[in-house]
């Protein structure tokens, strides 16, 4: 389902932006490092074998071991590091949380379970139950 997802993303991404895929680590400040899911990073955020410096949208796809990581713990370190955009997406529920900063806090601009558009920061349309369907062989 994230490389799906992903895709889409990618399509989606502005001029002088680059999508990673997991595994990639995101360096920030004080020396944290994260690796998300999916990262929208400018061009000029890629380094030599890490990522560092600004991000414009995070994405974390939800597994049962990572419920709380996703939802709480990297909701407020992508908050610290100042990630405008961060979308939590649970392929069980079909569920899609977007979440905006603003003012130092993530505030929810998209909350469902059926077909979502979302407008920012990249333009994208999907539908988690169908990215999260087996295709046929």
């Amino acid at each position: 389902m994230g490389f799906s997802i992903a895709r889409r993303i990618e399509y989606a991404c502005p001029p002088g932006h680059q999508l990673f895929i997991s595994p990639i680590d995101f360096d920030l400040a004080g020396g944290q490092r994260v690796e998300p899911d999916i990262i929208v990073v400018p061009s000029a955020s890629v380094g030599e074998k890490r990522l560092s410096g600004p991000a414009l949208l995070v994405v974390e796809i939800v597994s049962p071991g990572s419920v709380t990581n996703d939802r709480v713990t990297k909701r407020e370190v992508y908050a610290a590091a100042g990630v405008p955009a961060y979308w939590i997406i649970d392929p069980r529920s079909f569920h899609v949380l977007a979440l905006r900063l603003v003012d130092g806090a993530y505030v929810p601009y998209v909350d469902t379970t059926g077909p979502v558009t979302i407008d920012w920061p990249v333009a994208v349309s999907f539908s988690v139950a169908d990215l999260a369907r087996p295709r046929a062989p």
